[in-house]
């Protein structure tokens, strides 16, 4: 059962979000319970841009409940799937936040996280995009930078992942966004563009992102859950 959502409504946003969180499906299925799930739950997160790549259709009935009953997300549907690169553009132009936070659908981000990114963003040479490290599945953090140890950000010297990543508003737009032609390889195409503009392209170990195994997943009843799990970690949250 849908829990009454006129206790669970997040406040009006009176002024510009500071972080938007974008996450855009791709025939994700159940598994973005998660991901959004966490994302709701997160102190650091002022609004959330899902854009719907081609869910099945009970799945993108649940994004729509979730929509009505949160003010804080944004929901993209109907453009069928036009691609990773184009869906971050569509929900990067609907963001309304000064910092870009661009989330796997997969991947849910851990606490904490998000700040340690904003920390460093802050003081990061612009044009710059810091990402996270995600979790593999033996429990140990993926990192591709000059350092494999440390808990200190370190510049990427390979390809930007985009299971977790940071970007300025202002540094995206100077970018004018993901080229449609990097299709296969958004994030690391706009990584080598921001460094060629001499900004920082770093990497965060300590700010993680754990996949989710779909084999945990259990899939019936997921239109009524998500709505009712998203309710529920809104009803808590403060602004």
């Amino acid at each position: 059962m849908i829990p009454n959502s006129s206790g669970s409504k997040a406040a009006p946003l009176n002024t510009l979000p500071r972080l938007s969180a974008v996450v855009v499906t791709r025939s994700t299925g159940p598994i973005l319970e998660f991901c959004l799930s966490g994302l709701l739950a997160d102190s650091a997160v002022d609004e959330i841009v899902v854009v719907d790549n081609g869910e099945r259709p009970e799945i993108a009935s649940a994004l729509r409940a979730l929509r009505a009953d949160r003010r804080d997300v944004r929901l993209i549907q109907g453009q069928g799937d036009v691609g990773l690169a184009q869906g971050l553009n569509l929900g990067s132009e609907q963001a309304r936040g000064r910092w870009l936070l661009f989330v796997g659908p997969e991947v849910v981000v851990q606490p904490g996280a998000i700040d340690r990114l904003l920390k460093v963003g802050r003081g990061a040479r612009t044009p710059a995009a810091i990402g996270g490290a995600r979790v593999d599945g033996a429990g140990k953090a993926g990192r591709r930078g000059k350092r494999a140890k440390g808990k200190d950000p370190v510049q990427a010297t390979s390809d930007l992942p985009g299971d977790l990543v940071l970007v300025g508003r202002a540094d995206l737009d100077m970018m004018q966004g993901f080229r449609l032609e990097a299709e296969g390889a958004p994030f690391a195409d706009l990584g080598r563009r921001l460094a060629a503009a001499g900004g920082d392209v770093l990497l965060h170990p300590t700010a993680l992102g754990l996949p989710v195994r779909p084999g945990r997943v259990i899939a019936r009843g997921f239109a009524a859950r998500i709505v009712s799990l998203f309710t529920w970690f809104g009803s808590g949250r403060r602004r």
